[in-house]
């Protein structure tokens, strides 16, 4: 007896005559309904008449594949094979040959309808988009570049004949349904090519929690520790920020404006790219297990830790630090350190937010962030003008309590000696 089929094709199964007629009847059938099912295409890649093998997207795009291949590079297929298994169910139709002899060249449209019937794909219950990246990887065809997939010029490449999934809007939602695929069908050839693309600058500057969680599920330790030191650039307990369309609605209309208004519009809200970002990392936060989540809140709090302990050390800052500390040009009056400990309570409170600390010395920390060429850093904060501006408040000294240069110097000093390495405190 044959063993059971772990996926069971898409066969087309003919309707009773009782069926028939039912599903033909006037009050089955609505005027403006068809009832026809969508006529399923072949994707031009991959419509090779050799081939033994058919898959089939959820949006009904066909593939035809040699079996070798999907044998030879996924272990879900090649068990599969290894099965005894009824020929009709991986047969693929072929074009039908040129008969002399009959004078007829080529199959007519009735034959290739049967012909396309007869077929019995696997389902996959894929979307167009990622099986054909799946497919492409699989099979060492030329691939678009990793930053590119999810754009409309990659589905233009593709040529993909159908519509995008909605849900696949960014490059790391198609990365991560890709990897879910070719985790579930054993195929470690896709998998170690997303391995060298995801660690790009483009990936880990713009979206590191969602790659620290495909590094850490898949145990990726290079890119796990990159992913990590780039989430120190961001907020990761930021709220992502509810749109409010009532505002809209209570704001008065322009007497100027003209009257034709859009109705989508006064409801519509257009999120801004600090939504989207607090949205891509609530979604990355989610996918994490806890010990990796706690990892990655371990290394920012030993930084924010050890930076405190540094900023409140009485070697590394005398003049805000040192009790009773006297004026330097003077010698005589006791400095007032409320500015320092303002400036202080900022500069945590920054390491707190965002922990690599290129804001605070506006220029990138190790080869991070500092993408900003603008950014002074905390020569230009508002508790710092009056830390720079404290003077000696003797009549006739008028001495600065502290060295801008050298206190700005000796900050980024700190800043350089934080921990940079999740490695340095993983112990599960």
């Amino acid at each position: 007896m044959a063993a059971p089929q772990l996926l069971q094709p898409n066969f087309h199964v003919k309707s009773s005559p009782t069926e028939e007629f039912e599903a033909n009847s006037p009050r089955s059938i609505s005027p403006h309904t068809n009832t026809e099912p969508a006529k399923p295409k072949y994707h031009p890649l991959f419509d090779s008449s050799e081939a033994d093998i058919i898959l089939s997207s959820s949006d009904r795009v066909w593939y035809r594949i040699h079996s070798f291949t999907l044998r030879n590079t996924s272990g879900f297929f090649g068990t599969l094979f290894s099965l005894p298994q009824p020929q009709s169910s991986r047969s693929c139709p072929s074009s039908a040959p040129f008969e002399e002899d009959s004078g007829v060249g080529g199959s007519s449209a009735e034959e290739e309808k049967e012909e396309e019937e007869s077929a019995s794909p696997i389902p996959t219950h894929e979307a167009s988009e990622i099986l054909t990246l799946f497919l492409l990887l699989l099979t060492g065809k030329p691939v678009p570049t990793i930053s590119s997939w999810g754009s409309p010029a990659c589905r233009a490449k593709l040529g993909d004949p159908c519509s995008s999934d909605p849900a696949l809007s960014t490059s790391c939602d198609v990365i991560e349904r890709v990897l879910s695929l070719a985790e579930m069908w054993d195929a470690p050839g896709p998998i170690s090519y997303i391995r060298m693309g995801i660690t790009s600058p483009t990936f880990l500057e713009k979206d590191p929690v969602r790659v620290y969680a495909m590094a850490c599920h898949f145990g990726w330790d290079e890119a796990r520790n990159l992913a990590a030191q780039h989430t120190l650039t961001i907020d990761l307990l930021r709220e992502e920020e509810p749109t409010e369309p009532e505002k809209v609605i209570a704001e008065p209309r322009n007497p100027s404006e003209s009257d034709t208004v859009d109705a989508g519009s006064t409801f519509a809200s257009t999120p801004s790219a600090e939504t989207a970002a607090a949205s891509s990392i609530q979604r990355g936060l989610e996918r994490l297990a806890s010990k990796d989540l706690l990892v990655l809140l371990d290394l920012r709090k030993r930084r924010t830790d050890n930076f405190r302990m540094l900023l409140n050390s009485p070697v590394r800052f005398s003049a805000g630090n040192t009790p009773d500390y006297l004026c330097a040009r003077c010698g005589v009056t006791q400095l007032d350190n409320q500015s320092w400990r303002l400036l202080k309570d900022a500069l945590i409170f920054e390491m707190d937010r965002r922990p690599l600390g290129d804001q605070i010395v506006g220029k990138p920390v190790k080869g991070l962030g500092g993408a900003d060429i603008m950014n002074l850093g905390a020569m230009e904060w508002p508790e710092a003008g009056p830390c720079w501006q404290a003077r000696c408040t003797k009549e006739g000294c008028g001495g600065l309590n502290y060295d801008r240069v050298a206190t700005l110097r000796q900050i980024a000093y700190c800043i350089d000696g934080l921990p940079l390495h999740i490695d340095d405190f993983r112990k599960c």
